[in-house]
């Protein structure tokens, strides 16, 4: 994985601690070891391939279990936290998840949903738990258990065969003016948003980014998580002017990506080797942003 071998000393994620001012760090490499470990333990407990949620705040966890469901095991199934316990079991229902990862303050709509056997849900998985109580189990402790069976040969985060054009994030829209609606997301329709911001916005890998958005937002999934573990330094890019039309003020960029040292996350990061952009701006900079 080139993201962990190329900038595994780099510090991924900072957290605040309870101690003022004081910041813990979390590596590139722990960060995508403790990825690895926790989709090769999803794996195990028979959840390759399935739909599995995820509910809580905005937290190290949650972004952890995120990446391990899309990047290895299967689909996953943001939940808004804001959502009255009515709709999350709708969701939970029409969703069709195997598995929830959530927050301490869930679980009793989780358990709920478990007990009155709402959709196909199966499994109950606490971002707090030390370890695995009664019907739930520890995220924390799953992470072990995928290190070791890592140790002992697993390779099934590695094996995961991903198709660009299936449905990777189920993703359900507000809601506000009538029933929330599920939009389905594929890896492509991802990594080209990706790739699109990386040739707009120059965001390197001595930039910091700051959450401000729920984590359920697509917006910020696309433009702060996944692209700062896919573009790593930003790759290497070559873009040009296609066609221009001045009348409607619209031009036509090819680009060309070369993900040679910090990009391309093994699994799943796809780019077409040529992808067409519409901007509305002829001085968008983009040729001295590549070439820095």
């Amino acid at each position: 994985l080139n993201t962990q071998k190329e900038f595994g000393e780099r510090p991924a994620f900072k957290f605040k601690t309870e101690e003022k001012g004081v910041l813990r760090e979390m590596l590139y490499k722990d960060y995508i070891e403790e990825i690895i470990a926790l989709s090769t333990a999803l794996n195990s407990i028979g959840l390759e391939n399935k739909r599995i949620g995820i509910i809580g705040d905005n937290r190290y966890e949650w972004e952890e279990a995120y990446l391990a469901i899309t990047a290895g095991t299967g689909v996953v199934v943001p939940l808004d936290k804001g959502l009255p316990e009515g709709e999350i079991l709708s969701l939970i229902e029409r969703s069709e998840i195997e598995a929830i990862f959530f927050a301490g303050k869930y679980e009793e709509t989780v358990k709920k949903a478990l007990a009155d056997k709402v959709g196909n849900l199966k499994i109950l998985i606490s971002m707090d738990a030390e370890k695995t109580e009664d019907d739930v189990k520890s995220q924390k402790e799953l992470i072990e258990i995928g290190k070791g069976l890592i140790k002992n040969g697993s390779k099934s985060f590695e094996e995961h065969e991903i198709d660009p054009n299936a449905m990777g994030v189920m993703i359900f829209t507000s809601g506000t003016t009538s029933k929330s609606k599920a939009v389905m997301l594929s890896h492509t329709n991802i990594c080209s948003n990706i790739y699109d911001i990386g040739c707009v916005v120059g965001i390197n890998k001595d930039d910091t980014l700051e959450y401000i958005l729920d984590f359920t937002e697509s917006v910020k999934l696309i433009g702060d998580e996944e692209r700062t573990v896919a573009f790593g330094d930003g790759g290497n890019a070559k873009v040009k002017i296609e066609k221009a039309d001045e009348e409607n003020r619209k031009y036509y960029y090819v680009a060309k990506i070369d993900l040679n040292s910090g990009g391309n996350y093994g699994y799943s990061f796809r780019v077409m080797p040529e992808h067409e952009m519409i901007l509305e701006s002829a001085n968008l900079d983009l040729v001295k942003w590549v070439e820095k």
